[in-house]
């Protein structure tokens, strides 16, 4: 019996947490929909007395909103698919070979990935500049690139070295090369180690802010969140736009979570988080 108590009460902390974490983005929804004259209201109506998706409208139709979301689909998922097929063929070497310095490095990714973005940032602008890649699409997606690729070695490391090295040496005997034993083994199997990372590196490119601020300044390249900002000006908040905005912003993270968490949850139990 104390068994059954112990997990009501597991279970009643876990719904009681989730109702708050859900809560914002309820509030965030129910807000998108509001007037704006009644969002300020008090007592606040937790239903919309006149619902509109005007908001939606202002944000979608009458500012470049959908040309940031495009920007950021095609940059965050450049930069994903770039830092994870990098990530996966370094991370397959670190665990196969064995070098002098082999250690430090993985030693170094870890600092790498640690240094604060604002650290590296005015670097990275003037070697952008440099290179005439301010305000474009390659600009964003290599600088995000600095941080994706380290955080990815170090997750595709951990399963790389789960995998029976047997399978790979059956391979090569029967005359794949090094090259094919990993295309058609290693590869392979490690799917929920790449699923991972993608979903890792997918989710914070599409959050980052820092670099797309500074290293963007037109619409051309600009992302959803230095779009998000346009909503805010010296004397005005436009809360109904930005928070109808914000509503499909958050869309897309929301759907990739649901379809992907399953293989997230496998990665993170297959290696992922090995030393």
């Amino acid at each position: 019996m104390q068994g059954v108590y112990v997990r009501r009460i597991a279970y009643g902390f876990l719904v009681v947490m989730t109702l708050i974490n859900l809560f914002p983005i309820v509030w965030l929804l129910i807000s998108s929909t509001k007037p704006e004259i009644e969002m300020f209201q008090v007592p606040p109506t937790i239903v919309p007395r006149t619902p509109s998706l005007e908001n939606y409208e202002v944000a979608l139709f009458k500012k470049p909103f959908l040309h940031y979301l495009m920007n950021s689909a095609v940059i965050v998922l450049s930069a994903t698919l770039l830092s994870t097929m990098t990530a996966a063929i370094a991370a397959y070497g670190l665990s196969r070979y064995r070098f002098p310095g082999s250690r430090l490095f993985v030693v170094f990714l870890l600092i790498v990935r640690m240094i604060p973005g604002i650290a590296i940032l005015v670097p990275m602008f003037v070697l952008m500049k440099n290179l005439n890649l301010v305000d474009t699409y390659l600009c964003l997606v290599l600088a995000y690139g600095t941080f994706s690729i380290p955080f990815g070695i170090l997750m595709m490391r951990g399963f790389y070295e789960e995998l029976p090295l047997e399978l790979e040496e059956s391979a090569m005997l029967d005359g794949c090369t090094r090259l094919g034993a990993f295309l058609r083994i290693a590869f392979p199997l490690s799917a929920p180690g790449l699923a991972a990372t993608s979903i890792f590196n997918f989710v914070m490119n599409w959050n980052e802010f820092l670099f797309a601020l500074v290293l963007t300044s037109t619409v051309a390249s600009k992302t959803v969140p230095i779009g998000l900002t346009e909503c805010i000006s010296l004397f005005r908040v436009m809360w109904g736009p930005l928070t109808a905005a914000t509503v499909v912003f958050i869309l897309p993270i929301l759907v990739f979570a649901i379809f992907a968490q399953r293989y997230l949850v496998a990665g993170l139990t297959f290696g992922a988080v090995k030393g």
